[in-house]
């Protein structure tokens, strides 16, 4: 796990670690298999978007680089000397989706030696989001009511549609939390004698990530809601 703390050590302070970033880019290598760092899913995440730019323009101030409308960084000029930037890439938790050697064809596989003059990165694991809502809603099952209300949420894993560590999955709209619940009731098991909407202090939250699987609006975090930043808006019984 030593490199899990040196990993948080670099993102706090990666504007200053200048040195770091290749042993950083080389553990993470070293830990991924099949494009995924199977082992620490939930401990490595994406910088925030605005933030990556701002660190990729400081350390690059020879290339152009903007934010696309849907998300993605899109940066122009002379990379040619790819492996250069390559570890700032990666550590700030992007990859590269497609480049450009001649302005006209795209392309997706790479190496360290290719050239591009153009590219784009799109993130490779969720967002650690910036400003935290003040209020944010979470649909759980019916059954679990009494439970939440005495103890506050926790974070689980087995009611959920795919695999992953333990999470609380939140969203910002109650209208979307309604829609999850419904979703769920028909696809989860759990969900079978209905679902609750509670709403969630956002002063209760220290790190709320973004899902990149559902882009917009759905965040969650790893850690324990106490009771007190807990509310009962809603309760649904199928």
């Amino acid at each position: 796990m030593q490199f899990i703390l040196d990993y948080y050590n670099y993102i706090d302070n990666i504007e200053n670690l200048t040195d770091r970033d290749n042993y950083i880019y080389e553990e993470i290598n070293k830990r991924t298999k099949f494009g995924r760092l199977a082992l620490f899913e939930g401990l490595i995440f994406t910088h925030p978007l605005n933030k990556s730019v701002v660190i990729l323009k400081r350390r690059f101030d020879e290339l152009n680089i903007e934010i696309e409308e849907d998300g993605e960084i899109y940066i122009e000029g002379d990379l040619s000397e790819l492996s250069k930037y390559l570890p700032m890439f990666t550590n700030l938790g992007y990859f590269i989706s497609k480049y450009t050697t001649d302005g006209t064809n795209w392309e997706i596989d790479y190496t360290k030696h290719t050239k591009p003059i153009a590219l784009y990165l799109e993130p490779k694991y969720d967002y650690l989001i910036d400003n935290i809502p003040d209020i944010l809603y979470h649909a759980s099952p019916l059954k679990f009511k009494n439970k939440i209300l005495k103890y506050g949420l926790s974070p689980r894993s087995g009611n959920k549609l795919s695999k992953h560590p333990k999470r609380i999955y939140l969203t910002n709209s109650i209208n979307n939390a309604y829609n999850f619940g419904l979703y769920l009731q028909d696809n989860n098991k759990y969900y079978d004698d209905g679902f609750c909407i509670y709403s969630i202090n956002g002063k209760s939250i220290s790190k709320l990530y973004s899902d990149i699987n559902f882009k917009q609006g759905v965040f969650y975090i790893m850690n324990n809601i106490d009771l007190k930043y807990i509310k009962l808006e809603k309760e649904f019984k199928k």
